[in-house]
């Protein structure tokens, strides 16, 4: 019990510590490699990691002993570099992918990557074990409420080991690469099926926040090829509305007042349906007024 609490702490420093100079930075850094695309095909024996000593990330976590293979941005759904998601991609330091070694080595990824990539929305820390890549993922979201207190160490390492993605390299040939790393890809905050008539417009489409205060501004982007029929409401607050999501792969936001009953459903016309809980769908525990959310729809 006390090992675990020790581990928790660690988490909690590691991840926490960055937070207080992300205003602060501003610059992207180029990539040091893109992504598993190289790796895939082949076996661990086979890798030769050569660190980029210019290369923020890998000089964090080399500190610490770590050996890092990539990092830099990471791939959207369709196989394409993202916008918004970075990873960073290391040999395994211990052979339990859920064991207090890697809950370190995580928490130590997720760190280096939100300090120098304070505007990204998605981070994955993979980690290479055997035949097997571990692909654990945050938001900045739920690092904004582990930040905030308004997660527990615990609970957050919980809701990123039950999120963790084996992808595991066992009969995978070279030409089957560019799937398997399609398959472990940026996850969106949320994934779901659309739907089907059009009503309102959100109120614009911009990816700076500037949320009120007094709302949770929530950004939604329909990555399908049909306009999207939002519909949100939350009965404690008395609103709901509907809104038209047009098929541009942008985020257009909406500005709600904070409550924990919104529920959604989204619906394109000869594609599909969904509907959630939203803090479900975000995976957080609470809307806060002044803060950004995002819900992400693609095929």
């Amino acid at each position: 019990m006390f090992k675990r609490f020790i581990v928790l702490l660690a988490v909690a420093l590691a991840i926490l510590v960055p937070a207080g100079v992300i205003s602060a930075q501003g610059p992207t850094p180029t990539p040091t490699a893109s992504g598993l695309g190289g790796f895939l095909g082949g076996s661990q024996s086979a890798i030769t990691p050569t660190p980029a000593k210019t290369d923020p990330v890998t000089e964090t976590l080399s500190k610490d002993n770590y050996v890092v293979i990539s990092t830099g941005t990471w791939y959207d759904d369709t196989g394409k570099p993202s916008t918004n998601s970075v990873h960073v991609f290391m040999l395994a330091a211990g052979t339990e992918p859920k064991g207090d070694v890697a809950i370190k080595q995580i928490a130590s990824g997720f760190a280096a990557l939100r300090s120098t990539y304070p505007n990204a929305t998605l981070f994955h820390v993979l980690l290479l074990s055997g035949p097997n890549i571990y692909d654990a993922w945050t938001t900045s979201n739920a690092l904004q409420l582990l930040s905030t207190n308004l997660v527990t160490p615990d609970a957050f390492i919980k809701d990123v080991l039950n999120g963790m993605k084996t992808i595991s390299l066992v009969g995978i040939s070279t030409s089957a690469s560019a799937t398997a790393t399609r398959t472990a890809t940026a996850r969106p905050v949320s994934q779901a099926t659309a739907t089907r008539a059009p009503t309102r417009v959100p109120t614009t489409s911009s990816n700076t926040c500037n949320a009120p205060a007094d709302k949770a501004r929530l950004w939604v982007k329909n990555g399908y090829s049909g306009t999207m029929r939002f519909t949100i409401g939350a009965p404690d607050v008395g609103f709901q509305k509907d809104y038209d999501i047009p098929a541009d792969s942008q985020y257009h936001y909406v500005d709600l007042p904070p409550s924990s009953k919104y529920t959604y459903s989204a619906s394109i016309p000869g594609v599909g349906k969904a509907s959630a809980r939203l803090l479900d769908a975000l995976r957080i525990t609470t809307l806060s007024g002044g803060q950004c959310y995002f819900l992400t729809f693609t095929p």
